[in-house]
């Protein structure tokens, strides 16, 4: 004897998981891979390696005037990834402004936040 009809739970069943599936989506559209979301502001990232040596690179923070302080922790994911995925390392050598730069002395490129870094070990 059967406690329960397995139709309404097949329903149900069917219904939470697109529920879920449709809020996988959402959050997809919201954030990419190269994109950091931080106190309310999607920070994306791009990373442009050196022709000359891919250790060499710059990782470019759009809208940085959005928040400073999400705009260098963008940066820094966006470095530490390049320089695990390539090297396996998180060891980074910035030029003239890094990630630990106070927000007053930053300098922007047309509300972009660029750093020079080479990740090191090699």
């Amino acid at each position: 004897m059967l406690l329960f009809n397995k139709k309404p739970v097949q329903t149900a069943v069917i219904c939470l998981l697109a529920l879920g599936v449709s809020g996988c989506e959402q959050a997809k559209d919201k954030l990419t891979r190269n994109s950091y979301y931080y106190e309310g502001v999607t920070f994306k990232s791009k990373i442009v390696k050196s022709k000359e040596s891919r250790e060499n690179f710059q990782v470019i923070i759009r809208n940085a005037t959005l928040g400073l302080t999400g705009a260098r922790e963008a940066a820094r994911l966006a470095a530490n990834r390049y320089c695990i995925e390539n090297y396996g390392s998180t060891d980074i050598t910035y030029g003239s402004q890094s990630p630990d730069t106070e927000n007053e002395d930053l300098v922007l490129n047309d509300g972009q936040l660029v750093l020079d870094g080479k990740c090191a070990g090699w």
